[in-house]
């Protein structure tokens, strides 16, 4: 398969286009720093400039996609202050929604979109276990994730 991957040069986005690129598939790249992508990232195929924040991802990275894997976001760092939450909560939500505006247009369409989200949907539990059943937490990362879900979501 052909996979692009948003946020391909993050920790989980790294080590995906590795693994990906080991087990044969051609994998694409969106990233802020292309050039820098590639350069870390030599298993590549290509890497596309892309910010999240600001626009669409461009069109020619997802030329005879087969799959796309969403991972892009502002880090999260463990005491955020306002601006970067925000910049947190922007990042995912901005992001996913231009990745499925753009899935909506596409001809022909990647066969497998995936969003990646993040166990801070459920909030702290403590030792309880944590089912997909489990109702959503109400603290910041999940009102993040959740909304990120809800974009995500979209491109069904």
């Amino acid at each position: 398969m052909k996979v692009l991957v948003t946020g391909v040069t993050g920790f989980i986005g790294t080590a995906l286009s590795r693994s990906l690129s080991e087990a044969g598939h051609t994998v694409k790249g969106l990233s802020r720093d292309p050039v820098g992508a590639h350069q870390r990232l030599p298993w590549l195929e290509q890497a596309y400039g892309w910010d999240s924040m600001i626009s669409p991802p461009p069109e020619e990275a997802f030329s005879e996609v087969d799959a796309v894997v969403h991972l892009a976001g502002e880090r999260i760092t463990v005491r955020p202050n306002a601006a970067k939450k925000l910049a947190v909560l922007e990042s995912r939500r901005n992001g996913t929604r231009n990745i499925v505006e753009w899935l909506a247009l596409a001809s022909p369409k990647p066969s497998v979109f995936i969003s990646a989200s993040a166990i801070g949907y459920y909030g702290d539990h403590g030792e309880d276990e944590v089912t997909e059943e489990t109702s959503p937490g109400n603290n910041f990362l999940a009102q993040v994730c959740q909304s990120w879900e809800g974009e995500a979501l979209q491109a069904r």
